[in-house]
């Protein structure tokens, strides 16, 4: 598991830099808890008259370059290219307390009979030419 944090925003990969046979299960699951979580910490916040916390979730899988970039000054490990482009663009898609996933993801042979989950639709998403298909999980399906 590599954690990057970028402003608000958090992106957490899975299967590098060590290897995960299980990395689009373990992504789903965790990130089902976070919203499970924040939903009980937004229970915890609102009783006690403060501001709640939502997050919005874009899972993608597939190839990418990871390793570590930048400068001499300035070096971190990371992953680039149009997977991780895609998840990016399908988290700032999705609404306050939800996930949304590429379909590639719940088409998966290790995915498909472990988690239920809705057809959201095709999705218009910047640099790309055709819609992306997307699913959201059950959250209470995870077997």
């Amino acid at each position: 598991i590599n954690a990057e944090y970028m402003g608000d925003c958090a992106m957490i990969v899975f299967g590098v830099p060590e290897e995960d046979p299980e990395h689009l299960f373990h992504g789903l699951c965790c990130a089902v808890m976070i919203q499970r979580l924040i939903q009980r910490l937004n229970e915890h916040r609102q009783a006690r008259g403060l501001t709640t916390v939502e997050f919005r979730i874009g899972i993608n899988s597939g190839a990418m370059l990871a390793g570590n970039l930048g400068s001499r000054d300035r070096m971190q490990y990371t992953v680039v290219g149009d997977t991780v482009n895609l998840a990016s663009r399908l988290s700032n898609m999705a609404a306050a307390g939800e996930i949304i996933a590429a379909a590639a993801v719940f088409k998966d042979a290790n995915i498909a009979p472990r988690v239920r989950a809705l057809e959201y639709g095709s999705m218009r998403v910047r640099g790309r030419q055709e819609p992306v298909s997307t699913y959201r999980p059950m959250y209470s399906a995870l077997i």
